[in-house]
């Protein structure tokens, strides 16, 4: 096992206070870091608690600093990496503390794949498909959507640009998809205040089914697999409850693919 992949045992170990915090009423604990580089690697994430989604299969953490803050999202399950990186993803920041975008700030990335997808191939083998299926997929993602920043900044931009917004998503050696963001101060429309509730959705859209080439509609046998529990994400540390590589053997949840789903939670910039 490399150091990248025990450090993130260790991560997980300690928290492992994490619950499964579906609903519009999670609250992130305040966390203060002060070197987040935006890469896609867990390791500057030391000691930060994580929190679990067990509807999106996901676990996520923000953390920031004096002049950013960082959001960090993990996805094991096959079925929603692949709803990610077709039908696309968005974070919102809502600096009044709702759980909506009205007025709110926000990062779409990835965005929505235009091309017709057959997915005969990765369904029969999610688990060994996935790796060279979403890398090439995600080298097509090279762009992202701002809004609710400041007005020069709104719009369409490449991943490397000037707003000071940056985001890595990679895939670790178990295809589990981490992704980072980081959202300069200076770049938002507003002053933002130290601790006052924030919001922050996640809101991972629906895959069409006009999406999928080679015999249309949704992929044979959609409606199968279950979402992941709780503990640790499969193939950062180690599955849940032991074993080897257990989470690799669930059966992707297909149908979830068709739905728009979230995860909206509150939390506070620390100052220090």
């Amino acid at each position: 096992m490399n150091k990248k992949l025990l450090w993130a045992a260790g991560l997980m170990m300690t928290s492992l206070l994490i619950n499964a915090q579906n609903g519009d009423n999670a609250t992130m604990p305040k966390q203060f870091v002060k070197n987040i580089i935006t890469n896609a690697d867990t390791s500057d994430w030391r000691g930060i608690t994580l929190q679990h989604d067990k509807t999106n299969s996901a676990y996520y953490a923000t953390a920031n600093g004096l002049q950013q803050v960082h959001v960090l999202l993990i996805v094991a399950d096959p079925a929603q990496q692949m709803k990610l990186l077709r039908a696309g993803m968005e974070i919102w920041l809502n600096w009044k503390g709702k759980n909506n975008t009205n007025k709110a700030t926000g990062i779409k990335y990835p965005l929505k794949s235009e091309e017709a997808f057959n997915p005969s191939e990765w369904q029969q083998n999610p688990q060994q498909g996935s790796s060279q299926i979403f890398k090439f997929m995600l080298s097509k993602k090279t762009e992202m959507q701002l809004t609710g920043f400041k007005k020069e900044l709104n719009g369409k931009h490449n991943l490397v640009n000037s707003s000071g917004v940056k985001i890595a998503i990679n895939f670790t050696a178990s295809n589990v998809m981490i992704y980072e963001l980081s959202v300069p101060y200076t770049a938002l429309s507003e002053s933002v205040s130290f601790n006052t509730p924030v919001s922050l959705g996640i809101v991972f859209k629906a895959i069409e089914q006009s999406d999928f080439s080679g015999g249309g509609g949704r992929p044979p046998g959609a409606g199968g697999g279950r979402p992941g529990g709780g503990g640790r994400p499969p193939g950062v540390g180690g599955p849940p409850g032991g074993g080897s590589n257990s989470g690799s053997q669930q059966r992707p949840d297909f149908e979830k693919m068709f739905k728009e789903t979230d995860i909206w939670y509150k939390f506070s910039l620390a100052e220090k």
